[in-house]
């Protein structure tokens, strides 16, 4: 069974009786994270954690649209701007005040194999490999490509200190491998301020030193541009 036989209301109030919340903690203790002891999201559709990946209720559930374990799916309620930065190109931002936790688009492209993309420039690339979780040390299966299809969030740029969090969120539970990449606000963030998330998921603190090696190898790395306070240097360490 794929779906989970809560009735409407039940996948909040009854969590350790929900199959799509069981589904998470178990994805969770795989990815190395600490299982969740609470519904992903609160009552008001807002996120309560970022540790491991999200399974949504999804078609095969006896729960309705109204569940509360289903937010990425109903998609953007946001409105969103590009816009020309002064450093970095192109850019988006939202128009009003986001709360910490609340949703705010997923990462659309081309789904194409981790194969592919291994085979495509990634100069100056749009390519999300789906990595988050599940074995995220081996190959990851698929990757997402927006350079030629995709959405407002393909212009999403790096920063140190990022106002965004990433999380793998899945709505077809016979796959864990194909999944959302879901933007959700890390903190409170103002209107009109740049939106942004850090490209290496599961990287060094801000500012935090490298050795020797590293600083020989810089020229080959990305000057990053992001002008956050503890700026770490460059975007990919």
């Amino acid at each position: 069974m794929f779906g989970c036989s809560c009735a409407p209301g039940d996948c909040a109030a009854k969590p350790d009786s929900c199959l799509c919340l069981e589904h998470a903690a178990a994805a969770a203790v795989a990815a190395g994270a600490e299982p969740a002891r609470e519904p992903a999201y609160t009552a008001d559709g807002r996120l309560r954690y970022s540790g491991g990946p999200v399974y949504e209720c999804n078609a095969f559930c006896e729960c309705d649209s109204s569940c509360t374990n289903r937010v990425v799916q109903h998609g953007r309620k946001l409105a969103l701007d590009v816009f020309y930065t002064a450093a970095k190109g192109w850019g988006l931002r939202a128009r009003d005040r986001i709360p910490a936790g609340t949703f705010v688009d997923t990462y659309v492209g081309e789904l194409i194999t981790a194969a592919a993309a291994a085979g495509r420039d990634r100069g100056d690339s749009y390519i999300f490999d789906l990595d988050l979780f599940d074995g995220a040390d081996d190959d990851p299966g698929y990757s997402v490509d927006a350079r030629v299809f995709g959405g407002l969030t393909r212009f999403v740029n790096h920063s140190c200190e990022p106002n965004l969090v990433v999380v793998g969120v899945v709505r077809n539970p016979s796959t864990s491998k194909i999944y959302d990449l879901a933007f959700f606000a890390a903190r409170d963030i103002r209107p009109l301020e740049e939106l942004c998330f850090d490209y290496q998921v599961g990287a060094p603190g801000p500012r935090d030193r490298v050795d020797r090696a590293d600083r020989e190898r810089a020229h080959e790395r990305e000057k990053c541009r992001c002008g956050a306070r503890r700026c770490r240097g460059y975007i990919w360490m």
